[in-house]
């Protein structure tokens, strides 16, 4: 059953049900809803819809479909000049207007709706199209199964089951210009996550630039909004929470790197936001760490982001003492860029043990990290076991723990808790036999079919940006020479024994 405004069509739109009366409809009238509400919102040509109720090459009439809608006008009780199901667009065709309502509501992700000042305007079918074209776009930017549903009448407090958020929009018409407040609140809560004005070319219509800008904001504001519910005593670091929100929002996996726009907008209408410089920081550290996108990376890009990570976050650290998870967070940022902060780092992470509204496992990876990177490796292993005992098997959060453990195990030269620990990890996560595990071969181990395989494909170039990458993401950290040559060496024999490449780290050409 599906209802669109007072009235409830039955599945295969046979009939339908206003206040107990019961309306049945003709076979060409039957195709002709199916056409109309297959394709709600668009513009349909009367050849189309001539196409729908006698097919394509038969004796076909205009005659025909006027007298077939006009019927159907009057059975459904809709007016031609103030239509509320169908409207026409004179010498073009016809636009089924109605959006089904409450039944198609408990699967959606989005709804947008509840909409207003609409009701008896002329104007009302353009605007109609106008969210539909919306709505497309905001269905482009999320993955399936998220569905956005256009629903002018909603009530979250009474309808909401499972809806996240909806999009409240205001409509005025000025002119040529058509001026819209749309209000992206967390449909659970009703708290407003942000308000969004929008000034719309009357003569362009739908295909004005302002609506992909619209649906791009709403977009990078769920985002936002999900991953900054996680700053406050989230059990994970920042930037897999930054990811984290993208996947539940369903945007594409590469989607939550390219929230760096999203993020610097935001800075700059705020400058003075602590909370949003530390996400800022933590993007730039996921444009570093996360992955082979970025082993291209120049070194005088990679210290230029570097040095504005530590910027950032040695000067928002007074102003975040009262938010225990980003000065986590900095305490991370800070000794990554800069093994000279490990002091620093661990004094931060000693305060925030002793406050009470933060989960432990926040802070367990970190204190693993730093007892490794200082060759502690007992200690260190006991705090990610902690964490461990925390994560979900297969979360982002476990296999984050896991690279860490192995990171461990390379720096401490223990080959055989090392192979059998990457082996459980690649069968968790295959994807991890060429992101992660290609780093992890002993000096005198032959290279992995795969991996063989990854550096033909990349050469000698490419090899060389990958030894970089391994060097600052992971080995310069520890504190021990040994300890940072037994993180690259394997590696680096490898790539020298295919290509004839001699890696030099950075601290031997300085010294």
């Amino acid at each position: 059953m599906k209802r669109y405004n007072d009235l409830l069509f039955d599945q295969d739109m046979t009939c339908a049900q206003r206040h107990g009366e019961l309306i049945r409809f003709t076979k060409n009238e039957r195709l002709l809803l199916k056409a109309f509400t297959q394709k709600a919102g668009r513009l349909l040509s009367r050849d189309s819809l001539l196409d729908a109720i006698s097919g394509t090459g038969s004796d076909r009439s205009d005659r025909n479909i006027d007298y077939v809608i006009t019927r159907l006008r009057a059975k459904i009780g809709d007016s031609v000049k103030k239509p509320c199901f169908l409207a026409t667009r004179y010498g073009e065709g016809y636009i089924w207007i109605a959006q089904p309502e409450e039944a198609e509501l408990s699967d959606a992700f989005l709804v947008v709706g509840p909409v207003y000042g609409l009701e008896g305007e002329a104007f009302e079918p353009e605007v109609r199209e106008v969210i539909h074209h919306l709505c497309d776009l905001l269905s482009e930017r999320l993955a399936e199964p998220r569905k956005v549903v256009f629903s002018s009448a909603f009530d979250p407090r009474q309808q909401a089951r499972g809806v996240e958020y909806c999009l409240e929009m205001s409509f005025l018409k000025d002119g040529a210009k058509l001026h819209a407040r749309a209000v992206l609140r967390s449909a659970r809560s009703w708290q407003t996550v942000k308000v969004l004005k929008l000034v719309i070319n009357w003569l362009a219509g739908h295909g004005d630039p302002g609506i992909t800008a619209l649906a791009t904001e709403v977009i990078d504001e769920m985002v936002f909004h999900a991953s900054e519910t996680g700053t406050q005593a989230s059990a994970i670091p920042l930037e897999l929470s930054m990811h984290e929100a993208s996947r539940i929002i369903g945007m594409p996996d590469q989607g939550w790197l390219d929230s760096g726009e999203m993020l610097a907008r935001k800075r700059a209408e705020d400058p003075a936001d602590a909370k949003v410089a530390v996400m800022w920081a933590s993007h730039l550290y996921a444009v570093l760490i996360l992955g082979p996108p970025n082993f291209g990376l120049n070194d005088e890009r990679r210290e230029q982001i570097e040095r504005e990570i530590e910027a950032t976050c040695l000067a928002c650290l007074p102003d975040v003492q009262n938010n225990p998870v980003l000065r986590a967070c900095i305490a991370k940022l800070l000794f990554f860029v800069d093994r000279r902060h490990l002091d620093l780092s661990e004094s931060l992470l000693r305060e925030i043990l002793e406050s009470p509204d933060l989960e432990l496992s926040v802070v367990y990876p970190l204190l693993g990290q730093m007892r490794a990177l200082r060759g502690e490796f007992d200690d260190a292993l006991r705090y990610f076991d902690h964490a461990l005992l925390t994560a979900e098997a297969g979360s982002q959060y476990h296999i984050y723990i896991s690279v860490l453990r192995l990171s461990m195990f390379l720096a401490s030269g223990q080959r055989e808790q090392l192979e059998r620990e990457a082996e459980a990890l690649y069968r968790l996560s295959p994807q991890t036999l060429y992101t992660v595990g290609i780093f992890l071969g002993g000096p005198d181990d032959p290279l992995r079919p795969e991996h063989d395989a990854v550096l033909t494909a990349r050469g000698p170039d490419g090899a060389l940006d990958m030894l970089k990458y391994l060097y600052n993401t992971s080995a310069r950290q520890f504190v021990s020479p040994v300890h940072r040559e037994r993180v690259y060496a394997g590696f680096a024999a490898q790539v020298e024994r295919k290509f004839g490449l001699r890696f030099v780290p950075p601290e031997r050409v300085d010294a």
